[in-house]
C-alpha cells in the first residue's frame, strides 16, 4: 500500500507548479498591457523602448501605471526608468511579486 501522506517534496512540487502557472499568467497579462498600449508594434516580447513606435515619455508612464494597476504593485522610481522593454518589465514585475 502506498503512503498517501504529503511529504515536503510534494509541497515543493506544488509550489513549483503554482509558480509556473503564476509566471504564465504574469506573461499573459504583460503581453496584453503592451499590445493594448502599442497595438501596431508587433509581438510584445520583441518590444523595446527605442524600437517601438509610439513609446515616448507619456506612453512610458501610461505603461508603468497599467503595470502597477494590473499587478497591484507600486514601482520604485528606479524601476519605472528600468522598464525599457517587455523583458525588463517581466523581470521587474516578477521581482515585485516574489517579494510581496
Amino acid at each position: 500500500a502506498r503512503n498517501s501522506e504529503r511529504t515536503p517534496f510534494h509541497d515543493m512540487v506544488a509550489v513549483s507548479q503554482q509558480s509556473k502557472i503564476h509566471s504564465r499568467n504574469t506573461m499573459k497579462t504583460l503581453e496584453q498591457i503592451f499590445t493594448e498600449i502599442f497595438p501596431d508594434s508587433g509581438p510584445a516580447q520583441d518590444m523595446k523602448y527605442q524600437d517601438t513606435l509610439g513609446w515616448d515619455s507619456l506612453q512610458h508612464m501610461i505603461l508603468c501605471a497599467n503595470i502597477e494597476e494590473n499587478f497591484d504593485i507600486v514601482l520604485e522610481i528606479n524601476d519605472v526608468a528600468a522598464v525599457s522593454s517587455y523583458t525588463a518589465a517581466q523581470e521587474i514585475v516578477d521581482r515585485y511579486l516574489k517579494n510581496a
